[in-house]
């Protein structure tokens, strides 16, 4: 386990040695007078797009410079030179202009989300027909799934639950309505899913 920790380290701390082709940062113009900060980063030949939703209630704070004020704590978005370093384009995502303070309550279960994220979707398809997934981690994970079941048109190709899917509250039990390829991981003895 150590071996693999220190690897995993190692790996996250090279991100400049397969440096992505392009990064980008747009304010893309979602619901009226609202935005959704994204942050792109493109190898040189990607193979897919990955879409990635951090959990938790903070904004990850992109910079205009695509620095992330916030993300460290995320695994997922610590990953993000991983998946181009893989040849996937990626999209990280922030919390919407009109969500950056404040508690977002019940916001990544709800219609106004599913709109931020067709306006995400229909802005990355804008600029390539790659396939398009979208992963997310803890509440990450309910952004990933309202998008799944609420966007029947201009929704993802498929979806990812890198740390298990929602298993609790009533959104979790909208699993089954998901109608595109989905994976879902999870540890057996992951003592965070119980």
């Amino acid at each position: 386990m150590k071996i693999l920790l220190a690897t995993l380290l190692i790996l996250l701390s090279l991100p400049a040695l397969c440096a992505p082709r392009q990064i980008v940062v747009a304010d893309v113009p979602s619901r009226p007078g609202v935005t959704q900060r994204i942050l792109i980063a493109t190898p040189e030949r990607a193979l897919a797009t990955v879409v990635l939703f951090a959990g938790g209630e903070r904004p990850l704070g992109i910079q205009r410079d695509g620095s992330v004020v916030w993300g460290g704590p995320s695994l997922l978005v610590r990953s993000a030179p991983l998946f181009v370093d893989a040849g996937f384009r990626v999209a990280i995502v922030d919390l919407p202009s009109d969500k950056q303070t404040g508690a977002l309550g019940d916001y990544r279960e709800s219609l106004e989300h599913a709109a931020d994220i067709a306006a995400v979707i229909a802005y990355l398809r804008r600029s390539s027909h790659l396939p398009l997934w979208l992963a997310g981690v803890g509440s990450g994970a309910v952004s990933v799934l309202n998008a799944a079941v609420g966007l029947q048109q201009g929704g993802p190709d498929g979806i990812v639950f890198p740390a298990g899917a929602p298993e609790a509250g009533p959104f979790a039990a909208r699993l089954g309505e998901v109608h595109v390829p989905a994976l879902v991981v999870r540890k057996a003895s992951d003592l965070c899913a119980e």
